[in-house]
């Protein structure tokens, strides 16, 4: 797109829908839990995985949550629905920022704070899933401490 006011290409963000048959959960909740949408058992065995990480951080948090399920490399606006559903964190599974519209980079596993909302990017719940049934808990401790600087206990 070229505007005469810049001197500059501009590029227009992805135009994704809001994506209402993914979502699940809270439609009051400020804090999104973005993943990779896959294969109905592995995703109610993950569901299941996220929900106990969830509760033993908060009781009641897995309620109090929107649940996003997107398909990877199929962009979305993350701006959209964050004016739509006010929200005020995105814990991210897997999914590049890119793939979300978002126009910066976010590094694993640290909280970062862009536009009023905050962000964490994590590994693929999947990855973790499967490490954990391996017996390993690298990826599981790094999730573990950053969600509780992510999400402090009220």
């Amino acid at each position: 797109m070229k505007s005469s006011f810049f001197d500059f290409l501009l590029f227009p963000a992805p135009d994704g829908e809001t994506p209402d048959g993914q979502l699940s959960g809270s439609p009051t909740a400020r804090v999104l839990i973005v993943m990779a949408a896959g294969e109905s058992d592995a995703d109610i065995i993950l569901d299941g995985f996220l929900k106990k990480i969830l509760e033993a951080l908060q009781p009641g948090l897995s309620r109090a949550v929107l649940f996003l399920k997107i398909t990877k490399g199929k962009p979305y606006s993350f701006s959209r629905l964050s004016a739509q559903y006010n929200l005020h964190s995105a814990l991210i599974f897997g999914i590049t920022p890119k793939d979300l519209g978002l126009h910066f980079n976010l590094p694993l596993y640290q909280p970062v704070q862009a536009g009023g909302i905050t962000f964490l990017l994590a590994h693929p719940l999947a990855d973790i899933y499967e490490e954990r049934q391996q017996g390993g808990k690298e990826k599981a401790g790094q999730l573990w401490k950053a969600m509780q600087v992510f999400l402090p206990k009220h």
